[in-house]
């Protein structure tokens, strides 16, 4: 796979540790999502692999707002689903579906909680925090790419300084794009649909 940077990653390194080279062709689960729709290849990869699913077996949901813990879940099974040393790193991990997914990441230092020991499951996953654990993942799975001059978006100083390396690094790799006006808008959201557009850049780079 290709890199932006001019510091080439290890002959070893993968983003993603069950990535299926040849996967079987995919049979559309979804009712909402065809051929003509932009998003329709990257749900098509994401789902054939098994990073992301639907709400239900035919349900996608694509314009529905992903959360912290979406993401931290999405990461996790890009590693196979391992089991954490705990399940106790945060006082707010209620829901089963994400618990395990937090934690892990939570050992391994892909993600962070706020100060009062919670992590925020359900809190809307702002775009500077995709980066940055997008980021986190890819340093865990062996990437040493340099991270090159800082993102010249006209909101740049709206970048908190720790996700500034995250940032660049995205796109840089052309994981994450910017938006009208050459903004980043490190605050917003993503959709279900605009994340799996992020993650198939991502696992493809």
């Amino acid at each position: 796979r290709s890199r932006a940077s001019s510091d080439p990653a290890p002959k070893s390194f993968t983003r993603f540790a069950g990535w299926k080279e040849n996967p079987p062709v995919w049979q559309n689960p979804f009712t909402v999502v065809n051929a003509a729709i932009w998003y329709y290849a990257d749900v098509a990869v994401l789902h054939t692999q098994g990073v992301m699913e639907g709400f239900s077996a035919t349900r996608c949901a694509p314009g529905s707002d992903v959360s912290r813990g979406m993401l931290a879940l999405t990461i996790w099974r890009m590693e196979g689903a391992p089991e954490p040393e705990n399940t106790a790193h945060f006082d707010d991990l209620t829901q089963a579906w994400y618990q395990k997914a937090v934690c892990w990441a939570a050992e391994n230092g892909i993600v962070l909680g706020y100060d009062d020991r919670r992590f925020g499951p359900e809190d809307p996953l702002a775009r500077e925090q995709l980066v940055t654990m997008l980021h986190r993942y890819a340093v865990f799975r062996g990437d040493d790419s340099v991270i090159q001059a800082a993102p010249a978006f006209s909101d740049s100083c709206s970048i908190s300084s720790w996700a500034a390396d995250a940032v660049q690094y995205c796109t840089q790799n052309k994981i994450i794009l910017g938006k009208p006006g050459n903004r980043f808008d490190p605050r917003g959201g993503s959709t279900r649909a605009e994340l799996a557009a992020v993650l198939h850049r991502f696992l493809a780079d």
